[in-house]
């Protein structure tokens, strides 16, 4: 059926379950397919994917499909705004968790707003790399902005490279604004104790506890279900990286036990509903300031539970199972976060106790 219908071009990908999955594309197997249909072999797929094909639904997205190829491959000269809007369209784009879809998507529509006439060629001239400086100079007073602008738009033509849309390069001598060294800035206990004691509800409490003993970041903490606890185990895959992490849970059990059961995610805001991430920082952020702490952010919960593991003794290795990191990542995690003189204070704490 699809071997009839022009423009269609079918790709196949092995999953890791091993079924084989065909995917079915109008004019070029790149940004986000029709369909798909998973069979046992390519030829079973093939003949799963003819029949979603013939669906009126799925020829009414072809013909959908066509009419805007037609409208680029005519009206477009190949420039940054049709570069955004194939970036966009692509499953690399669609497959980023929310928060880091609508942040990228905010640093290139403000790309598109200065370059969006440019054609795509001409970032591939060396030059192109001091107008993207200058561009990036205007958020030079919040420097982690401007590098996640650069970075937005590097991942752009990361994708466009591996899709032979453009040679270009223009972010790759850009250097960092933003230097990351938050070695040191771990939660003491006297300010856990003065933060919980600060949280205006104890669903706030329960959320601060749980990230100082698990080390997730904020994003799959509030999504972390509770059907994650297997055992004695918690075992959830991360969001941003896709890596899977595994951590024990019975010395998690008393504050499990505490946390009401009102949704299939553990963590509820005080309305029984999940946390979101805007809800959860403000929440959070209220709570410090009333406790009278500065300098230390939600962030720093990670940094501060991977202190713990390193003084606890784990290896390298149980802290990549327990984080979901690569082991390059835990060194370099550990060089940004955990410091040195942090872990050298609790070993005599321990020496001085045990003399004691």
């Amino acid at each position: 059926m699809h071997a009839k219908i022009p423009g269609i071009v079918i790709q196949f990908k092995t999953l890791s379950s091993s079924t084989i999955r065909a995917y079915a594309y109008v004019g070029r197997a790149s940004g986000r397919s029709v369909c798909f249909a998973d069979g046992s072999n390519k030829k079973q797929a093939s003949k799963n994917l003819s029949r979603v094909l013939g669906e009126p639904s799925t020829l009414a997205e072809i013909s959908r499909r066509k009419s805007e190829e037609a409208q680029v491959s005519t009206k477009s000269k190949e420039d940054i705004n049709w570069l955004v809007a194939r970036f966009r369209a692509s499953n690399r784009f669609n497959d980023l968790a929310p928060k880091s879809k609508k942040d990228k998507l905010r640093y290139l529509e403000d790309f598109s707003r200065e370059f969006g006439t440019w054609p795509v060629k001409i970032f591939e001239k060396y030059e192109t790399g001091r107008d993207i400086a200058e561009w990036r100079s205007r958020r030079a007073d919040k420097p982690r902005t401007a590098d996640l602008m650069v970075m937005a738009v590097s991942g752009m033509f990361s994708w466009a490279r591996k899709e032979r849309l453009t040679k270009a390069n223009p972010t790759k001598d850009l250097n960092q604004f933003y230097k990351v060294d938050r070695s040191g800035i771990v939660w003491t206990d006297n300010e856990v104790d003065r933060l919980l004691a600060a949280c205006s509800t104890k669903e706030l409490a329960w959320a601060i506890k749980l990230a100082l003993e698990t080390a997730l970041r904020q994003g799959d903490l509030i999504k972390l279900p509770w059907s994650a606890i297997q055992g004695d185990a918690i075992v959830r895959k991360t969001g941003k990286k896709g890596s899977t992490v595994v951590l024990p849970a019975k010395h998690l059990r008393s504050l499990l036990d505490e946390i009401e059961k009102r949704s299939p995610v553990i963590l509820t805001s005080r309305k029984g509903q999940p946390w979101t991430s805007d809800g959860l920082r403000s929440s959070f952020n209220k709570a410090r300031k009333r406790a009278g702490i500065e300098g230390k952010d939600w962030h720093d919960f990670r940094g501060t539970a991977v202190t713990r593991l390193v003084i606890a003794g784990l290896s390298d290795a149980e802290i990549c199972t327990w984080t979901g990191w690569s082991l390059k990542d835990v060194e370099q995690m550990k060089l940004i976060y955990v410091s040195a003189e942090t872990v050298a204070n609790h070993m005599l704490d321990r020496i001085n106790s045990e003399r004691e």
